[in-house]
C-alpha cells in the first residue's frame, strides 16, 4: 500500500528478445477496479532479467534470473521494501 490505498506492481518482463526493467503499479480501488499503470520511478537492476519474484509483508524478493552482462545464470537475490 502506498498513502492507505493497496498497488498492484508489475516489475520487468519481456516481449520476444525486448525485456524491461520497468516496475510500474496501478490502485486498486474499493470496489475492486483496478486503476491506471503508471512508472513507479524505480527500475529493476540492470544485472538480471528472467528472474522470478515473490511478494511477501511488504518486501519484494528478485530470486536469480540471468546475468544480461555475462550471459550466465545467477543466484543473486535482490530484496526491496514496498514503501507505505
Amino acid at each position: 500500500t502506498r498513502a492507505g490505498a493497496p498497488y498492484l506492481f508489475v516489475a520487468g518482463g519481456g516481449n520476444g528478445q525486448t525485456v524491461t526493467r520497468s516496475v510500474l503499479r496501478a490502485p486498486i480501488h474499493a470496489d475492486g477496479s483496478l486503476g491506471a499503470f503508471v512508472d513507479s520511478g524505480t527500475d529493476l537492476p540492470s544485472a538480471i532479467q528472467r528472474a522470478s519474484s515473490v511478494v511477501h509483508d511488504n518486501q519484494v524478493f528478485i530470486l536469480g534470473g540471468k546475468d544480461q552482462l555475462r550471459n550466465r545464470s545467477t543466484d543473486l537475490v535482490f530484496i526491496g521494501s514496498l514503501e507505505e
